[in-house]
């Protein structure tokens, strides 16, 4: 299942030929005006590269030029053969330790390295930095805008949209058309696109006393009526894991994070539920910084996405990945998460508590984004959990007045996670509805609508999306999301010194991937195999027979889609029957062998 368009294998050297040559060529600095045009090459016919912006966007004044001596770096991404990924991927299963060997499979996804040596040494590229990725589908480059503005025969200029300065090529960059036949998305042409949306919202405790505020502070004790990690443990079967040893570990969950995080607002919760993995923070690019996490709540997102994994595995291994915020940083840190996950030989899977709404991404981000989880869950074996969103039906966060999803939960290789009001009877589930606040303002979504869902306007629906309630009235023949659900409000979170509760399938997103986390250990330990994907938990729910793997979540709406039994656009397949599940993984297992 893919994106409208086609995936095929490309001529490296020759594609690598017609990036460089003009490049090469252009490696001056001054003024763009003055820069030397390279010469055409007349074997290939260039045709203009809609970057996609808006048009506005392409249409705003232009306020000045980029000084040629400007840095840029771009990552251009190549198409991959669909056959080949199909083929890695292999029937959503892996075995622990057997990672994949990406100087391998590089030379059946792109460009050898015999030909890229040959390109390097027949043209040098000493004038520009390039960095080939491991499995040789992108391709880096760090240089100056004057000369990539020769490259792409434009140069770049700054324009203004609604008080929104942005840099931008002046026109259509001209590429030769093989390439754009060949090529997935170029990214970093332009800092238009909007930075992926964290989803979490928090409230303080109120009111609290003096006494009841230095408590607070100083233990692991939260108020009965909040949810906290053993409640959640409670209500979805995991203590029983816990009793056998299976708490996450061998498992690694990487969190992709666009703002800043102070360690030490984690430490006090790490050690009230006696986590014992390892946590490390990698920093991708540019580090994070306050303005750009355009929030004072800066942090908090990092923080619960650790604390709700830490709660339920706490011997996962959480590798946090940040990067300053931009349009194309979650490109990046996925990619680079891929490239680095062959080092690690645990269980690996990835909690993403980011995303925009679908209409609000221009096409080299929704490109970009959509090839590089494609290439974590087929290439490098992973469960991509990802949130659904906070705004209902309603993704783009604006007033009751256009149905929108969340990307990147809406492509194929993700697991949309949406959210549920949880309700604990002390020692396990008492009851759990869709989550949907019950008194949401019309006008600013702001997080606290309640659990996204809805019909995906880029993607077709995948073949293995189907079940009982997924063909519906409602249905167009488009992705439909969420693909799961679990608790997404009141939860106990540490930050800043005291307790807080927080909201949000950025909450969900976490706790599906940590009990992911601590049922794949338990496969491993008793199979040897381990499961991966979004199709995996289809195949459970449709042979888990009259005893489910997933709590049928069947009373709420999402201000326009109501819940029902099976599959619905609130609360996906529903949240987690741990054991259950288990077991019916197990069953598949045994059916695979035979």
């Amino acid at each position: 299942m893919r994106q409208k368009g086609h995936l095929f294998r490309w001529p490296g050297l020759l594609l690598l030929f017609v990036l460089l040559v003009p490049l090469l060529a252009a490696c001056g600095e001054g003024d763009q005006s003055n820069q030397p045009k390279p010469t055409p090459n007349p074997e290939f016919q260039r045709v203009a590269y809609d970057i996609g912006l808006p048009p506005e966007a392409k249409k705003a004044p232009v306020v000045g030029d980029v000084p040629a001596d400007t840095p840029i770096d771009i990552t251009v991404m190549f198409k991959t053969d669909d056959k080949v990924l199909d083929e890695i991927g292999g029937d959503g299963k892996g075995k622990p330790g057997d990672s994949v060997d990406l100087d391998k499979e590089a030379k059946k996804l792109g460009i050898s390295d015999e030909d890229y040596a040959l390109v390097k040494q027949y043209f040098g590229v000493d004038n520009a930095t390039l960095e080939l990725g491991k499995l040789h589908t992108t391709l880096k480059v760090k240089t100056k805008t004057g000369s990539l503005g020769n490259l792409l025969q434009t140069k770049f200029v700054y324009r203004e949209l609604n008080g929104k300065k942005f840099f931008a090529p002046e026109k259509d960059p001209m590429i030769p058309k093989f390439i754009l036949d060949r090529v997935v998305a170029i990214t970093g042409l332009e800092d238009f696109s909007q930075a992926p949306q964290k989803s979490a919202s928090l409230k303080q405790f109120k009111p609290l006393s003096a006494k009841q505020l230095q408590k607070n502070q100083a233990g692991c004790d939260v108020p009965p009526e909040i949810v906290n990690w053993n409640t959640v443990a409670g209500a979805y079967g995991l203590a029983g894991f816990y009793q056998n040893g299976w708490t996450g570990k061998g498992v690694t969950i990487y969190l992709p994070e666009f703002e800043p995080f102070n360690p030490d607002d984690v430490r006090p919760y790490l050690d009230c539920v006696g986590y014992r993995g390892k946590l490390t923070v990698t920093t991708v690019g540019p580090a994070p910084d306050h303005e750009s996490s355009h929030d004072a709540d800066y942090g908090f997102e990092t923080v619960m996405d650790i604390e709700m994994i830490a709660g339920l595995a706490p011997d996962a291994d959480i590798k946090v990945y940040q990067s300053r915020n931009t349009g194309y940083a979650m490109a990046n840190v996925l990619n680079q998460i891929s490239e680095d996950s062959e080092q690690d030989k645990n269980i690996q899977m990835v909690s993403l508590s980011w995303g925009s709404a679908e209409a609000q991404v221009v096409q080299s981000q929704i490109d970009a984004e959509t090839e590089a989880i494609r290439t974590l869950t087929q290439v490098n074996h992973m469960s991509v959990f990802v949130i659904s969103g906070d705004c209902g039906a309603y993704g783009s966060m604006s007033k009751y007045d256009k149905l929108d999803v969340i990307f990147p939960a809406s492509v194929p290789w993700a697991i949309a996670v949406g959210g549920t009001q949880l309700t604990s009877n002390g020692n396990g589930r008492a009851s759990e509805v869709t989550w949907r606040d019950p008194n949401p303002d019309p006008a600013a979504c702001k997080n606290t609508w309640g659990s996204g869902g809805g019909l995906s306007t880029l993607f077709d629906r995948p073949k293995w999306q189907q079940g009982a309630g997924v063909q519906n009235k409602q249905s167009n023949g488009s992705r439909q999301l969420p693909d799961v659900a679990a608790a997404a409000t009141n939860l106990a979170i540490h930050y800043h010194g005291q307790w807080y509760t927080g909201f949000g399938t950025s909450a969900a997103t976490p706790i599906w991937a940590a009990t992911f986390a601590v049922i794949n250990q338990a496969l491993a330990h008793n199979t040897g195999y381990f499961f991966y994907g979004p199709s995996t938990l289809y195949q459970a729910a449709s042979k888990s027979g009259g005893d489910p793997a997933f709590y049928d979540i069947v009373e709420g709406d999402n201000l326009y889609y109501k819940a029902g039994p099976g599959w619905d656009f609130t609360t996906g397949l529903g949240s987690p029957n741990t054991s259950r599940l288990y077991d019916v993984l197990t069953a598949m297992l045994k059916d695979m062998k035979k």
